[in-house]
C-alpha cells in the first residue's frame, strides 16, 4: 500500500506556483493605463467570483469531511475583505486587503502550512485562495483604489491587533489555534526562528509592525517626490 507523499516546501510544484503568481502580479502594473472601465468591472467579478469559489468550496468540503472550519485565521478575513473590497470599492477594505494581503498572504504562499501534494483538492484550494487574495491586493493598488496615510497604518495597526486579542481568548477558550497563536504551525515557517510560545508572539507583533511600515514606505516616498 502506497503512502501518499506530502507537500515539499520549493519543490518544482510550489516554485511554479510561486512564478507564476509573480508573473502575474506584475500584468496589473504593466497594463493599467490600458484597463477601461468594463474591462476592470470584469476583471474584479472574476477575481471575487475566484475567491468565492475557492474560499468557499474549503469550507464546505471541510464540513463534509467532518471538521467544521471556521474562517477566522488572518487570511480568511483577508479573503473576505478582499471580496468585499473588489465589489464595493471601498477605500477602507482596499486598503485592509492591501495590508493583510501583502502582509499575510505572501508569507502564506512562501512558507505554506500544507500537507495535500499536487494535484489535491487542498493544494488547488489554497494556492487558489492566497494567490487570488494577492493579486487582488496588487490589482487593487495598480489602479489607485489604495491610498493609504499614517493614520491608515495607525488604524490596521489598531485592528490588527484587536483582531490578536480575540483570538487568543477564542484559542484559550475552545483549545483552538487560529492564526497559529496558540502554537507554531506543523510545517516549517518563519515562526521556528522566532522562540517557543509565548515569546514568539512578541516577534510577531514586531514583524507585523514593521510589515506595516514598509508596506506604507512607497506611498510615503512618492508623496514626498510629488511635493
Amino acid at each position: 500500500m502506497k503512502t501518499e507523499t506530502l507537500f515539499h516546501p520549493f519543490g518544482p510544484d510550489h516554485l511554479i506556483v510561486l512564478g507564476i503568481t509573480l508573473a502575474a502580479t506584475v500584468l496589473p502594473v504593466i497594463a493599467r493605463r490600458h484597463v477601461t472601465g468594463r474591462i476592470d468591472r470584469w476583471i474584479r467579478r472574476v477575481l471575487a467570483l475566484g475567491l468565492l469559489l475557492g474560499g468557499g468550496s474549503g469550507w464546505i468540503v471541510a464540513w463534509l469531511q467532518g471538521y467544521p472550519v471556521v474562517p477566522l485565521n488572518l487570511c480568511d478575513l483577508a479573503l473576505l475583505a478582499a471580496v468585499w473590497a473588489l465589489v464595493s470599492l471601498q477605500p477602507r477594505a482596499c486598503i485592509l486587503v492591501y495590508f493583510w494581503g501583502l502582509g499575510g498572504s505572501v508569507h502564506a504562499l512562501l512558507t505554506p502550512d500544507l500537507t495535500t501534494p499536487f494535484p489535491g483538492f487542498w493544494w488547488f484550494q489554497f494556492f487558489m485562495t492566497h494567490t487570488g487574495i494577492v493579486l487582488s491586493a496588487v490589482y487593487l493598488t495598480a489602479t489607485n483604489r489604495v491610498q493609504p496615510t499614517i493614520r491608515s497604518v495607525v488604524w490596521i495597526w489598531l485592528i490588527t491587533n484587536g483582531y490578536m486579542a480575540i483570538i487568543v481568548f477564542i484559542n484559550w477558550r475552545y483549545g483552538t489555534n487560529f492564526g497559529y497563536l496558540a502554537e507554531k504551525p506543523a510545517h516549517p515557517s518563519l515562526l521556528d526562528y522566532m522562540g517557543p510560545w509565548p515569546y514568539y508572539l512578541l516577534a510577531i507583533e514586531a514583524i507585523g509592525t514593521l510589515s506595516l511600515l514598509i508596506l506604507y514606505a512607497p506611498f510615503a516616498v512618492a508623496r514626498r517626490m510629488c511635493r
